[in-house]
């Protein structure tokens, strides 16, 4: 019994990380998002399809490139966190975006980036 325990350990490790959820991931950032600037309903539900487009076109460019060249991928993420912001801050407007862009910053982990060495 304990050796089938194992197997399934090992069988969700060779699988990665779960799948993203685009819907759900989209959701949760624009309650976070229409918390922080007390967004109405109509403006939220257009945070809402920005969001739901970018994480959708995310999961696209990790399913397209998986295998594949890591800076391929990274170059098409960027490409498509850049059309957000666009979007986002047209809807939001400079100032509102200015305060999303540094709360962001401010949850992102500080230290090296995934993926490389730290240095001791």
């Amino acid at each position: 019994m304990h050796a089938g325990n194992i197997n399934a350990q090992d069988t969700q490790r060779s699988q990665g990380p779960p799948q993203m959820d685009p819907e759900e991931m989209a959701r949760k950032q624009t309650e976070w998002i229409t918390k922080e600037l007390a967004l109405d309903k109509t403006t939220s539900d257009k945070v809402y399809q920005i969001e739901l487009k970018m994480f959708n076109a995310m999961k696209d460019q990790v399913e397209k490139n998986r295998g594949g060249d890591r800076e391929t991928m990274r170059a098409g993420m960027d490409k498509i966190r850049e059309t957000r912001n666009t979007e986002l801050k047209a809807l939001l407007g400079a100032e509102n975006f200015a305060k999303i862009e540094k709360k962001e910053a401010e949850m992102r982990p500080q230290g090296p980036p995934r993926g490389e060495p730290q240095k001791r």
